[in-house]
């Protein structure tokens, strides 16, 4: 009876809860409970005592005050569970089933007794286990509501007693099973081979029970599995990530790096040493007491170790007992140094660095807790560690692939420059004569005397920077590339297009763009083909067309290779890059290049460049 109104207690308490914050015991329907049961209980007591004036009543208690008990349990849920809303009653299902089961046996249970007068033996012995039938569930329905586990607590020593004493009587039990079975099927011998094997195991119990490591793995065994942590690991992955995303990339970057394991296990500062190819480097030390070197050869042993393990080292509890630690050697400058913990920062299983901890500024004992925390951000440290080596490598081949792409268009223009001043040399003897010859050949020497000029000033402002400084004409520019190109076949033609379009461009740099685009079409097209060089003007922006009915390209080479840089189809006498540097160009002045070709029909390259007009207006 007082089971059956603790558990009516409860259901009242699950139907108030929530409304308006009035204290529980304020309200009246518990103390009418209480008032209840204690009414049944003592009418129970008197009957049993047989007094003549209770007999008479005609009421057996014994059977009645369970069965009215039960009856308001289930009332009371009932009602309960009716007004819980059906999004919400996922988490307490499985403990309605389990009331149910426990009191709607209890009143089949008590409704025959009180019929028959008797509690039938069958349904008593099979009581208890229904009753544990339901505890799993209402387990279930513990673990899912997380305001009942905000107020269930337990302490750490209840529980290790609790599930040592449980464990200890598992040992036994399946010791003394294996113990009756040598008895049966021993033979002759059977009693004795028992009485051996129990002696052996109950040798070993003690044992087990007085060996302190044995306690330790239980101990951490079940805090691991059964009780809160001791840090909100969630919080501290959230901090450690808040921290480590705003890190700055300067010389306070592996000092943010140490406060990021120093600070969750209150160490009162510490060293940071990083592995390089053959030497480890401390990187940072918060004070000059832990600036102490890490050897290579010297610690060889112990690098070895945190590497092979991942242990953290609690360099006070190696100095007490080495054997923890294996036997691992360690050299007395790091043990007198007032380290307090080695932290290994391994990145994919290798060690990339070590965190030494200085001891907290309040003193406490670490556990695995600590240590497990301190494992995780050790990893953290590690990959941001691998992170800072790979950013500034790839920074360092950053400045050399502008270096690289900065001699190959220098190297690029030496070869068109060459080319022109070839085309001289091979005409000189023929027309050195010809004064028309001689001018065109200065002309054509001052204009590579300008491109060296420009190549030597980027070569030393290594850059290649696009200054629009030159008002352009196109239509004379257009004149003025066609001319260039007039010594190969077939001659290029300027098609009459709309006059007066001006550029703010490098005058010099686009020239070169048109005629290499020009050259490529050329090299296309059969010497008795045709191309054009056409102007148009299509809203604020000029379409400089360049035409031939060559060979063409298909969707393919234009999508794949024709503005890939180095890859070219003239093999030794072109570098690929031609393409590729008119497209950087015009992307550099707010421009942009459109390809339209079929294999046999030739192509149409389209060049948009935004006018003067249209960018003074702006």
């Amino acid at each position: 009876m007082i089971r059956n109104a603790a558990w009516l207690l409860f259901v009242l308490k699950l139907c108030d809860f929530g409304r308006g914050g009035k204290d529980f015991w304020s309200l009246k329907a518990p103390w009418l409970v209480v008032f209840g049961t204690l009414v049944l209980l003592l009418l129970n007591v008197l009957q049993r005592q047989s007094f003549d004036f209770v007999i008479d009543l005609g009421l057996p208690f014994e059977y009645l005050g369970p069965l009215l008990l039960v009856t308001a349990v289930l009332v009371v849920t009932e009602q309960w569970f009716r007004n819980i809303p059906v999004t919400q009653r996922w988490p307490v299902r499985f403990l309605l089933i389990s009331i149910c089961l426990i009191f709607g046996y209890d009143f089949l249970l008590y409704s025959e007794a009180l019929l028959f007068q008797r509690i039938d033996a069958d349904f008593w012995q099979a009581r208890g286990f229904v009753s544990a039938m339901a505890a799993p569930l209402i387990a279930v329905s513990v673990s899912r509501a997380r305001d009942w586990n905000r107020e269930l607590r337990i302490s750490r020593n209840a529980v290790f007693f609790s599930a040592t004493l449980l464990l200890s009587g598992i040992y036994l039990l399946i010791m003394s099973l294996v113990g009756y079975y040598l008895r049966w099927f021993g033979g002759g011998m059977g009693g004795a081979v028992q009485i051996i094997f129990l002696v052996a195991s109950l040798t070993l119990f003690v044992l087990l029970l007085s060996s302190g490591r044995f306690r330790s793995l239980v101990a951490v065994w079940l805090n691991k599995h059964f009780l809160s942590y001791k840090y909100d690991y969630r919080n501290e992955w959230m901090q450690a990530n808040a921290r480590f995303a705003s890190l700055p990339m300067d010389e306070r970057y592996y000092q943010e790096l140490l406060l990021g394991i120093t600070e969750p296990v209150d160490s009162n500062g510490g060293v940071l040493w990083i592995l390089e190819s053959d030497s480890i480097v401390t990187q940072y030390a918060s004070s000059a007491d832990f600036v102490m070197p890490l050897d290579l050869v010297s610690d060889r042993a112990l690098l070895d170790f945190l590497e092979a393990t991942g242990w953290v080292m609690n360099l006070n509890e190696y100095q007490d007992d080495p054997r923890l630690y294996r036997q691992v050697v360690v050299r007395p400058q790091l043990l007198m140094g007032g380290l307090w913990l080695l932290v290994p920062l391994l990145h994919q299983s290798r060690l990339v660095g070590v965190a030494g901890l200085a001891p907290p500024r309040a003193d406490h004992p670490v556990n695995w807790e600590d240590f497990d925390l301190l494992k995780a951000l050790g990893g953290q440290l590690a990959a941001m560690i691998v992170l800072k080596r790979t950013s500034d490598s790839l920074s360092e081949a950053r400045q050399f692939e502008a270096f690289n792409r900065l001699s190959a268009f220098v190297v690029h223009d030496l070869k068109n420059i060459i080319a022109q001043l070839s085309l001289v040399v091979k005409n000189a003897e023929r027309h050195k004569h010809n004064p028309e010859f001689v001018d065109d050949a200065l002309e054509t020497l001052g204009h590579a005397v300008s491109r060296m000029n420009r190549l030597l000033s980027q070569l030393r402002k290594q850059t290649q920077v696009l200054i629009p400084s030159d008002l352009v004409e196109l239509d004379r520019l257009i004149e003025t590339v066609v001319q260039r190109q007039s010594g190969c076949l077939p001659i290029p033609e300027s098609v009459q297009g709309q006059q007066g379009i001006r550029l703010k461009i490098d005058k010099e740099r686009l020239t070169d763009v048109l005629c290499h685009l020009v050259q490529n079409a050329q090299d296309a097209t059969s010497d008795s083909g045709q191309v054009q060089i056409a102007l148009v003007k299509q809203d604020h922006e000029a379409i400089l067309e360049i035409m031939d009915n060559g060979c063409g390209m298909d969707p393919e080479f234009i999508r794949d290779r024709l503005f890939k840089p180095f890859d070219t189809t003239k093999g030794s006498a072109g570098m690929g890059i031609g393409a590729y540097e008119a497209q950087q160009f015009l992307k550099a002045n707010k421009g942009g290049l459109d390809v339209q070709s079929q294999p046999g029909t030739g192509t149409r390259l389209r060049l948009r460049l935004p006018i003067f007009e249209a960018l003074d207006q702006q």
